[in-house]
């Protein structure tokens, strides 16, 4: 028995062992500090916070020990016998702080400065301890004086339970009466525990910590509201029903699925009554005190059905004219004896022989005149409260802002209709030409080597650029509406805020710029109209009517210039701050309004391709830098779509002679292809090589390969021809808009160089531009062929 006994302390004082009784105790507060954290009552938060800080204490304590623990273990610190002392000195101070939680939960100084006192009185106590462990030749028995007090603070906590008898307070008894037990087997033992750890004590400890987290469920019950809402959802768990719950939800639910104001009107009426439980629930309008009453839309409720528009004279409702006029909620009380004229008249138009009671509520101001709900209930004569007048009042807050959502829906659905057929005019009239221009074709060009090309090839491709640019201004007028709607919530939120009527200026003024834009490019459709009805005088595109086509694209550009300025300005908030959703809309303003001045400026390239020689202007060029600024340029759409960007480029690459603008123009047409057709998060990759010919000499080759899917065989030598988007099917493969790729061409054959294109058909297309370093000798006006 004694030999089994020893092995038990022995596993409790020797390492690895020991490391149980570490565990043990460090769960076990962990336990309760967990448990102190989930319940947390807001009626017991000062209870609570006292809570978790001993819990915290007494963690860092054992975890203290532990530490030194295993510093002894593996000889880091080559004297074990400091281990000792720090092990009584926790041990005493864990008790202390375990008694101050179970007895003193709530807020008292006194226990608070008699915990301080013990806590100094346990640092004292551990220096002396380790100077008599340090220093062999002193010799005092200063265990007595640990189990002294270990005995002391157990005894004081253990009568202060037994005298006050709080509730659970057996819980806290037998948690202090084992700690006792082993502080005074630990005493009458002191023989056998000589220099070393209190096997008794941290016996006792092993059993009584696991008790801990019971001190949190006794001292922190939970709060009454939780109990009372844990007791609602046990009662009403088995009475409610999801028939009941849908009469009150379907209903809105149907109303998001509104087509019109209409019937907008109508679901809402439904919806108002089923949720308030009315017998009639009807949507009144009045546009000036001295006009009728209008019931535009009614639901009666015990019927399920819609009722037809009614209405009542002002002078027969003079309480209801008031407080519709006034924009105040009105609750009337049907009287036996003596109803009220409102009533009366009310329960007349509705067809009814009894009043019964009403609560209106009205809508905020609206330009159509005055509205409100009202609630009608003739048959189970139910007398509205007050939080019924709350909830109503609430719900016609936020009407006027679902009947002009749904007005702008209608609107824009008529816009649309109208573009549509538009759209449709547009592609007959174009069916139309086509057999015109086949029966008619323009004559041959003469041998004179005149520029002019297929006249019906340059009116569609005006038409593509046209039609891209109405586009691009559709765009920028719904982003500018969604802008404009967003400063008038502002402004209305702070009316004296000087920055947003800033921002509204400018914002118009931008505006008017597009309603410029607007102007000019119907001249531009009033022009090719012209060029379309006279196909006989047209049949070739002469100077005078492309330097029309010049002069109404100088036009475009500037209101374009214009919106991308003020755009810029409203972004730098140099006239007041923006909010995210803000900054948002005005970079898809300057996006858009970005690729309009590109079609522009391919409009302007192709026209003049058409009355004038190319002018080029060779001068030396850095490759990596002439790439470094085409990159530069493409960066917006390369991180909108998050497209990787590999490059292949040697080092010294030689100078080559070229036009840089025009080699800068060709790039940029190539990677924004690229870029189009590249799927989001995909990959472009840019290579330059330099290869060398006969005669060694030596070419510039530059290679754009993009993922956008492959290009087929038999559209391959369609890439570089000028294409209409409506009147030739796409090209799967190519991103391009079907200008910028054939500009590129051009531009490249005039310095004498090679484009072609390579593809896979499934995955890849590669552009290729191969480019000689020493050009021909070429004037700056080169002619191209």
């Amino acid at each position: 028995m004694n030999t089994l006994i020893s092995q038990i302390f022995n596993l409790l004082t020797q390492p690895p062992g020991n490391l149980i009784f570490h565990l043990i105790l460090v769960f076990s507060i962990l336990t309760g500090l967990q448990t102190t954290a989930l319940i947390h009552p807001i009626e017991n938060r000062a209870i609570a916070r006292r809570l978790i800080t001993g819990f915290l204490i007494l963690l860092l304590g054992q975890i203290v020990l532990f530490l030194i623990s295993a510093l002894v273990w593996q000889k880091i610190i080559p004297n074990p016998v400091i281990l000792f002392p720090f092990d009584r000195a926790i041990t005493f101070f864990s008790l202390a702080i375990t008694a101050w939680m179970w007895n003193f939960s709530k807020s008292h100084r006194r226990a608070d400065v008699v915990l301080i006192s013990f806590g100094l009185l346990a640092i004292i106590l551990l220096f002396l301890d380790i100077s008599l462990q340090i220093n062999p030749q002193i010799s005092f028995p200063f265990q007595w004086i640990w189990s002294l007090v270990n005995l002391l603070i157990t005894g004081l906590s253990l009568l202060f339970l037994i005298v006050r008898k709080e509730k659970a307070w057996e819980i806290g008894a037998s948690f202090f009466l084992i700690v006792f037990a082993g502080a005074l087997a630990s005493l009458f033992n002191l023989a056998n525990e000589a220099a070393d750890f209190s096997a008794t004590m941290r016996l006792a400890m092993l059993c009584a910590f696991p008790l801990l987290p019971s001190l949190v469920k006794t001292l922190l019950p939970l709060s009454a509201a939780v109990q009372q809402q844990q007791e609602l959802r046990a009662e009403t768990k088995s009475s409610r029903s999801m028939p009941s719950e849908s009469r009150l939800f379907l209903p809105w639910i149907r109303l998001t699925t509104a087509g019109s104001a209409r019937e907008a009107t109508a679901l809402l009426t439904a919806a108002i009554g089923k949720t308030f439980s009315s017998d009639l629930t009807f949507l009144i309008r009045q546009e000036n005190p001295y006009r009728p009453i209008r019931l535009e839309s009614g639901y009666d409720l015990i019927r399920d059905e819609a009722l037809p528009p009614l209405q009542v004279e002002a002078e027969t409702c003079p309480l209801l004219t008031n407080s519709l006029q006034k924009g105040k909620s009105l609750k009337l009380i049907a009287e036996s004896e003596s109803p009220l004229q409102d009533l009366l008249s009310l329960t007349k138009a509705v067809g009814l022989a009894v009043p019964g009671h009403v609560l209106m509520s009205p809508m905020p101001d609206n330009p159509e005149g005055k509205r409100a709900i009202l609630l009608f209930t003739p048959y189970s004569k139910h007398e509205w409260t007050v939080e019924e007048q709350v909830l109503l009042n609430s719900i016609c807050e936020q009407l006027p802002e679902m009947f002009f959502q749904f007005a702008q829906k209608e609107k824009l659905a008529t816009t649309v209709q109208s573009l549509q057929e538009q759209l449709q005019m547009t592609q007959e009239q174009l069916k139309t030409l086509k057999p015109e221009r086949i029966e008619n074709p323009p004559p041959a060009p003469e041998a004179n080597g005149s520029l002019t090309s297929d006249p019906a090839l340059e009116i569609a491709g005006l038409l593509a650029i046209q039609r891209e640019a109405q586009e691009t201004i559709q765009r920028l007028e719904n982003e500018n509406r969604t802008l404009r709607e967003a400063l008038r919530d502002l402004k209305g939120k702070n009316n004296q805020s000087s920055e947003v009527e800033h921002l509204e200026k400018e914002l118009r003024q931008a505006l008017e710029e597009v309603a410029r834009l607007q102007n000019a490019l119907a001249n531009a459709n009033m022009r090719i109209v012209e060029m379309q009805s006279s196909p006989g005088q047209n049949a070739n595109l002469n100077i005078k009517d492309t330097e029309a086509v010049l002069s109404i694209i100088q036009e475009l550009r500037q209101p374009v210039s214009s919106v991308i300025g003020y755009t810029d300005l409203l972004i730098n908030e140099s006239m007041g701050n923006l909010s995210n959703q803000q900054r948002k809309f005005l970079e898809r303003i300057r996006t858009s309004s970005d690729r309009m001045q590109s079609l522009l400026d391919d409009l302007l390239q192709t026209s003049v391709f058409n009355i004038s020689p190319i002018e080029l202007a060779p001068q030396p060029l850095d490759v990596e830098t002439l790439l470094d600024q085409a990159i530069t340029d493409m960066s917006d759409l390369l991180r909108e779509k998050e497209i990787n960007l590999l490059m292949d480029i040697p080092q010294d690459l030689p100078t080559f002679y070229a036009d840089r603008d025009a080699l800068h123009q060709v790039l940029i047409h190539l990677l924004q292809n690229a870029g189009s057709a590249t799927p989001p998060e995909g990959s472009i990759t840019l290579k330059v090589k330099v290869e060398q010919g006969e005669r060694n000499t030596l070419f510039v080759l530059f290679q754009i390969t993009d993922e956008g899917g492959g290009i087929p065989a038999d559209e391959l030598s369609r890439v570089f021809s000028r294409r209409i988007k409506n009147g030739t099917p796409s090209i799967r493969g190519v991103g391009d808009s079907g200008v910028g790729l054939s500009i590129a061409k051009t531009l490249v054959e005039a310095h004498g160089g090679r484009i072609w294109v390579e593809s896979d058909g499934e995955k890849t297309s590669t552009f290729s531009i191969l480019l000689p370093v020493k050009t021909p000798a070429f004037t700056t006006k080169t002619l191209v062929p």
